[in-house]
């Protein structure tokens, strides 16, 4: 029997000769002794490589080559694929495609606003022809306007300085007038073309409304009353043009600020509206009703203006996000508003069977249910278009929120 022929580094294990290191055994093959070699441990050197944080890299513009030393590594390919990646960027156009939101508000804000709108009109409508067509509504509201006076404060029906200064009907106007303008102001400054032609065509057209429907709509006097036996002329009084003009002026303001300001505008013009209100009345200037329609019909004409709001009308896209102070203002007012107007249509559903036994008794009750009226109506109108306008100004989608396309550094 023959023996197997060794490896060279069995040779030199049996010759006495010690192998190198790094030379492993053949398989199946053992040392002298009878056991495989052990095997060398692997080292690791740590490679010289700087943190990543700390590397520069190139800005590489679309159009230009590389200038700085760094960039100018990058091999050809590299460019080629990062110019391929700006190319392929959505262009403004095409975003506009992708995501209508950024041009419109959505088709359900738009329908909604214009059915709220037709409602309030209706409403508007609806509360003319009982105030005014049946002897129940003028009696009654003649009733408020001969007793309103001594159930409010002495500065609301005039007296004193402070009276004499609220009653003044340049007061009203001018700070209509400043609302107005204001708001017209503030559109211009942001540079929202066309919210200022909306809210400009707005007003123009619900004042002259309430004028054109003042001089239009009859009053055939169906009862007589202490106001009409008194020598009050007998002529129409709905809507009032000064109220109409109030509730203009503060809707304009509220559309035309931006979404931080929406809530505070809307409280604060409904407030001063509702006290305009009162002033109207004590001062026997206005019936109740003449308060009441000139909300109903103002209000809805600015919720179907609020209908057709387009690209410049809303939000810049990126700032278009939920807003608290409008969910919550718009929210409590809307709720408040409607209640107040319910309850105030129950109790003069109420006092109609007793009109004609003693209203004396009523004059207090009637002149109370008048202010929740008009506090309702102040309400309902300004919550409403506060959550109207945040619906069509700032439309929640995944592009308005991101904001527009990215564009390459310009340094």
């Amino acid at each position: 029997m023959t023996d197997t022929p060794m490896s060279d580094a069995a040779a030199g294990l049996d010759s006495g000769v010690k192998p190198d290191s790094g030379m492993q055994s053949a398989p199946g093959v053992q040392s002298a002794s009878g056991s495989l070699p052990e095997a060398p441990k692997p080292t690791f050197a740590p490679l010289d490589v700087p943190d990543p944080r700390l590397v520069d890299r190139p800005v590489v513009r679309p159009g230009a080559e590389p200038t700085s030393r760094r960039a100018s590594r990058f091999s050809r390919a590299s460019r080629a694929s990062r110019f391929s990646r700006v190319a392929a960027e959505p262009s403004a156009p095409d975003i506009l495609e992708s995501d209508p939101f950024l041009g419109r508000p959505r088709v359900s804000s738009r329908v909604i606003a214009a059915v709220l709108g037709v409602l309030l009109l209706a409403a508007s409508a609806g509360v003319w022809w009982l105030a005014v067509r049946t002897a129940a509504g003028q009696q009654l509201d003649d009733m408020v306007l001969g007793a309103f006076g001594g159930t409010v404060p002495g500065w609301i029906a005039g007296r004193g300085a402070v009276g004499a200064l609220l009653k003044s009907s340049a007061l009203m106007i001018g700070v209509a007038a400043a609302m107005g303008v204001g708001g017209l102001a503030v559109a211009l400054l942001r540079r929202r073309w066309w919210l200022a032609g909306q809210t400009v065509g707005f007003a123009v057209v619900a004042y002259a409304a309430a004028r054109l429907l003042k001089e239009l709509l009859p009053r055939e006097t169906l009862v007589r009353t202490v106001v009409t036996e008194s020598g009050a002329p007998l002529t129409n009084t709905a809507p009032s043009g000064h109220m109409a003009l109030t509730i203009a002026a503060g809707l304009v303001l509220l559309c035309a600020v931006p979404r931080a300001f929406r809530a505070l505008v809307a409280v604060a013009a409904g407030a001063w509206s509702a006290l305009v209100g009162a002033l109207l009345i004590a001062n026997g200037w206005h019936r109740p009703s003449d308060i009441v329609m000139a909300y109903l019909l103002v209000g809805g004409l600015a919720l179907i203006a609020l209908a057709f709001t387009r690209g410049s009308g809303m939000d810049r896209p990126g700032t278009r996000v939920s807003s608290v102070s409008v969910q919550v203002a718009a929210s409590v007012l809307i709720t408040a508003g409607a209640v107040a107007c319910l309850y105030a249509a129950y109790v003069v559903w109420q006092f109609v069977p007793s009109l004609d036994v003693g209203p004396e008794w009523m004059a207090a009750p009637a002149c109370a249910t008048a202010k929740v009226a008009i506090a309702g109506c102040a309400a309902l109108v300004f919550g409403l278009a506060l959550a109207l306008r945040q619906l069509t100004a700032a439309p929640l989608s995944k592009m308005g929120l991101v904001g527009a396309p990215p564009a390459p550094p310009q340094k």
